[in-house]
């Protein structure tokens, strides 16, 4: 649940001539109408009074901080679920990538801990499928493990795969000059005179 409306914000004069704020925040819908809070009829509905006029401008940075950190904007997942890695990318490009896409779409500067669930979840399905399969079926709790860790194995699992294709490649480039030397050296024994 979120916090949603203001439903008081008092100005005070304190006797230095500075501004003190008394917030009485309570929970009335999950969708906070921020615009309306900024706006000058939302002032009315705020406050038990209006403030004085050299006070304004502290009022609307009050409510801006308070939007911000009461409720920050929304976390568009989808945009951020559709960053797959790529087919010749590495991990570290594609965790930058998509690292550099949440902290867009969340206008937030870190993964908080509520978010990295999520972020870790999204990681291993936006991976390759064969590293990502690779990556599940062998770390173990994967989901609650921390995203450094969980990239670090996801390298790993990228540096066997594309060991083991360079084996197949070889093997077969071995197999294929095999063929051809035993073709040549077949052919050279057919077109030998039969005693």
């Amino acid at each position: 649940m979120q916090i949603a409306v203001l439903s008081e914000l008092e100005f005070r004069r304190t006797s230095r001539k500075t501004l003190s704020v008394a917030v009485c925040v309570s929970v009335m819908s999950l969708e906070p109408c921020w615009d309306r809070l900024v706006s000058e009829k939302g002032r009315a509905r705020i406050g038990s009074r209006a403030p004085f006029p050299e006070e304004m401008k502290y009022y609307y940075k009050v409510i801006e901080f308070l939007k911000t950190r009461i409720s920050p904007k929304n976390i568009d997942w989808q945009r951020i679920d559709r960053i797959v890695q790529k087919a010749k990318e590495s991990i570290h490009v594609y965790y930058e990538r998509l690292l550099k896409a949440f902290k867009e779409y969340s206008s937030k500067k870190a993964i908080e801990p509520k978010d990295m669930l999520h972020f870790v979840f999204r990681f291993v399905e936006g991976l390759r499928p064969e590293i990502g399969h690779m990556s599940k079926s062998h770390l173990i709790c994967w989901q609650a493990k921390p995203i450094d860790e969980v990239s670090q194995y996801a390298k790993y699992c990228s540096d066997e795969i594309e060991l083991k294709q360079k084996k197949l490649q070889e093997k077969a480039m071995v197999m294929q000059i095999k063929a051809a030397q035993t073709g040549v050296q077949g052919n050279f024994v057919q077109q030998m005179p039969q005693p």
